[in-house]
């Protein structure tokens, strides 16, 4: 082990050992101050890789400092499974039908689109918080894509943040030789050498370096790249896809130092298989049920396709050894008194696709696109525990304002609600049925997802999917209307029932709910997501 992971690791294990311990001495006191914020985002992870890393221990800051001491959330879920979207989401609690950002890129999002004078930033930084980014914000962000846009401004400061160190697109998607807007100067990073100055460890510097400095109370978002693909201006690793309007050729170079300081992670990483690949969804030999364009454009997986996954896979996850470090960097520049009042959150923008269903995206409505990882500690309330309520990145927001004991505006919306209640382990007699799911941009659909439990008109429709495509026609081919999938018998949605007489009633019910969900705001969204009409469920639970 390398003296830099060496450092990393015992400074995360020591600020952990004094969470344990001085939290619940001092648990009193800590409830009295308002406690530090610390999210960590990462890019494109799926709940799959997420449990691999943490199975073959390479994420051991990760394992220490959150899943250990505490509370994952199993059935974790983003409404709308695209960067930009889902981030905008993040900071505002909205669906993104109401925050309107509903795209990477214009006429349907981007950064132009956000309003960010409303935020999560701005909540706390009025309540006396110290706020910071650092990392990647919104796709677009400061590039010249949309004229007198402030936000395409690469020294635009949005407002709330008391410190900022955003990536500025399109560096944003280059692992080395990037540039980070550092509080309105922007500041260019070329490499060093043997490997220096990659992304994750600048952000690790600069994140660290914000904590050491910052007054408390600190609320601080750390979002690096990997493991999202790097941009175009990284040459391919030599395969694409014959007929698929898909690269699968891109990929994220790891830290290069990693190969000497940890070569153990290394080695095993440089040897697993694609275990996608043992999903029966991968490849998906049958795409009837699914939308005619698929089927067509999205062309079975050829046997370079495989190994150009592959190599992606295995890049994705070597990524993350160096945000594991980022972790343990960030917690251990906390030191002990202030790690003892220190809230930990780890989650994702979106999911990812590995050739499930011929796809290598995120996007699409299927289970491993719109599920996220969601790990939260709540310093002296012990751990682990796990939760399988349906939370969404719609909750997010209200969450940390309640633990930061700050109020939300009262002109800005909130279709989300706090997770503080299944933090401290409530009963609770009521929780979400079914949530929408919204995309506009590449595909455009609106769907619900539902939880287990549930019956609508004595319906069972626990642990259903259903998917309203909102286009005509892709790529010159009608597209079908509807799918439909119960995962209590099809957890990998192989089998879309939307035709099948026997579902007729069940559809009903979904198309109905939708329609009470695709425009909701506010409290309308938690009526509605809570009980679809005339429906019963259980009450959320741990496991």
């Amino acid at each position: 082990m390398g003296l830099r992971s060496y450092l990393c690791r015992r400074a995360a294990a020591a600020a952990f050992r004094i969470v344990v311990v001085v939290g619940a001495a001092t648990g009193a006191h800590a409830a009295q101050t308002p406690p530090n914020i610390i999210v960590f985002m990462a890019d494109d992870l799926d709940v799959a890789a997420t449990q691999t890393l943490l199975a073959l221990r390479l994420m051991p800051n990760l394992q220490g400092l959150l899943v250990d001491e505490g509370v994952e959330f199993r059935q974790s879920f983003v409404t709308y499974p695209l960067c930009c979207p889902s981030r905008t989401t993040f900071l505002t609690g909205q669906y993104a039908h109401n925050h309107r950002v509903r795209g990477n890129e214009q006429p349907y999002g981007g950064a132009a689109a956000i309003d960010d004078g409303s935020t999560l930033a701005t909540w706390l930084q009025a309540a006396g918080y110290h706020t910071a980014w650092v990392g990647k914000y919104l796709n677009g962000y400061g590039e010249d894509r949309v004229p007198d846009t402030p936000r395409d401004d690469p020294t635009y400061v949005p407002p709330g943040w008391t410190d900022w160190y955003a990536l500025v697109d399109p560096s944003t998607y280059y692992v080395f030789d990037f540039q980070v807007n550092e509080n309105g100067s922007v500041v260019r990073y070329p490499p060093g050498p043997d490997g220096g100055n990659y992304q994750t460890d600048v952000l690790a510097r600069i994140a660290a370096g914000v904590v050491a400095r910052a007054t408390d109370p600190l609320f601080l978002v750390v979002a690096p790249l990997a493991p999202h693909v790097e941009s175009a201006r990284l040459p391919r690793s030599g395969c694409v896809g014959r007929k698929n309007p898909q690269d699968w050729g891109r990929y994220i170079r790891p830290d290069p130092r990693d190969a000497q300081e940890k070569p153990a992670a290394w080695q095993l990483i440089s040897s697993l298989p694609l275990l996608p690949a043992a999903a029966p969804s991968f490849n998906e030999q049958k795409m009837s049920d699914k939308p005619l364009w698929m089927g067509v454009m999205l062309a079975p997986l050829t046997a370079a396709d495989r190994e150009c996954l592959r190599t992606r896979y295995r890049s994705r996850l070597a990524s993350m050894l160096a945000v594991d470090d980022l972790i343990g960097a960030v917690v251990g520049a906390l030191g002990p008194e202030r790690a003892a009042n220190t809230v930990l959150v780890f989650t994702s923008d979106n999911g990812m696709l590995e050739g499930q269903h011929r796809v290598g995206t995120k996007i699409f409505p299927y289970e491993e696109s719109i599920r996220v990882p969601l790990y939260i500690h709540l310093p002296a309330a012990g751990g682990p525990r796990k939760v399988d309520a349906l939370v969404l990145n719609n909750d997010l927001a209200p969450t940390i304002a309640e633990l930061a004991g700050v109020a939300i505006p009262p002109e800005h919306v909130v279709d989300g609600r706090s997770l503080v209640p299944l933090l401290e382990g409530r009963p609770l007699l009521r929780w979400r049925a079914g949530f929408l799911i919204e995309s506009r941009e590449f595909i455009s659909y609106l769907g619900v997802r539902t939880a287990p439990d549930l019956s609508v008109g004595g319906l069972p429709l626990g642990n259903m999917v259903y998917v309203q495509h909102l286009e005509v026609e892709k790529f010159g081919l009608p597209v079908d209307g509807v799918e439909l999938y119960d995962l209590e018998t099809d957890p990998w949605q192989l089998h879309s029932r939307h035709d099948d007489p026997a579902m007729a009633g069940r559809r009903a019910a979904l198309a109905a709910w939708l329609e009470v969900l695709r425009a909701c705001a506010g409290k309308a969204c938690v009526a509605a997501e809570d009980l679809a009409p005339g429906g019963r469920q259980g009450a959320a639970r741990d496991a």
